[in-house]
């Protein structure tokens, strides 16, 4: 669970979201190690196509 630096619930809790979600490169293995270990687990793939 994503909590603020002081250890409380995070505003998203207070103001009672259901949900967090979070998008981040696969390239980015840090950060998905640092969400994983606040609790955070991946339920999806997100494929993209760029139109440029």
């Amino acid at each position: 669970m994503i909590r603020q630096a002081n250890g409380t619930d995070a505003p998203a809790l207070r103001n009672e979201c259901v949900q967090f979600e979070v998008t981040s490169n696969q390239k980015r293995k840090n950060a998905h190690r640092f969400y994983q270990r606040e609790g955070l687990e991946q339920t999806h793939v997100k494929l993209t196509e760029s139109l440029s």
